[in-house]
């Protein structure tokens, strides 16, 4: 079982659960990130089996290069977190607060007809 593959666990009182495998602080713990959006964490000693439903992989976009133009001002988007701020990652099923500033023209992409962008955490 690795982070980032789509698993089913029966336990030993019965129950079953599938979700995306997490990383996890605990070495004893799986991390699931169920269908609910919840996450729950199952002792690795009560896990009875599990079944490989299907591996995700992280989406890879081609994205521009940002030519700086001398003639616009520059822009510093600071990330300072939140949800709505954020991007999944479907290797971990978590959320961060990290956008380049390639990925920020791809969303709006007017702006490279504007500003310099940079970005910081």
């Amino acid at each position: 079982m690795k982070i980032s593959e789509y698993i089913e666990i029966k336990t030993n009182d019965g129950h079953i659960f599938s979700g995306l495998i997490m990383p996890s602080t605990d070495k004893k713990i799986l991390s699931l990130k169920l269908n609910s959006g919840y996450n729950i964490g199952i002792e690795k000693s009560k896990i009875k089996s599990s079944k490989l439903l299907k591996k995700l992989k992280e989406n890879k976009v081609n994205l521009e290069k940002i030519k700086i133009n001398p003639q616009y001002k520059n822009v510093t988007i600071l990330h300072t977190g939140g949800t709505v701020a954020s991007k999944i990652s479907y290797k971990t099923g978590a959320v961060a607060p990290n956008f380049t500033p390639e990925e920020l023209v791809s969303m709006l992409p007017e702006l490279k007809n504007m500003v310099n962008i940079k970005s910081r955490l």
